[in-house]
């Protein structure tokens, strides 16, 4: 069987990155890890409950059914 050669460059470059992630790990105290990861929930967190509002619109409802009514109905 032959010998594959180096790995691809994206496979390098992935490697290193988790290589870095995993260093940062062990440096970083841990109450800051938290903090840090807590703030980057937060963020997915909040954009993700703004994008899925619906902001009063539902689906297979008439466009008129958003609107406020004055009057009551007969």
């Amino acid at each position: 069987m032959k010998d594959a050669g180096p790995p691809p460059a994206s496979l390098r470059v992935g490697r290193l990155l988790v290589g870095g992630v995993r260093l940062a790990v062990k440096i970083v105290p841990a109450s800051l890890r938290k903090r840090i990861e807590d703030r980057i929930f937060y963020g997915i967190f909040n954009q993700t409950r703004v994008m899925n509002d619906n902001y009063g619109w539902r689906p297979g409802q008439p466009a008129s059914y958003t609107t406020r009514r004055t009057k009551p109905r007969e």
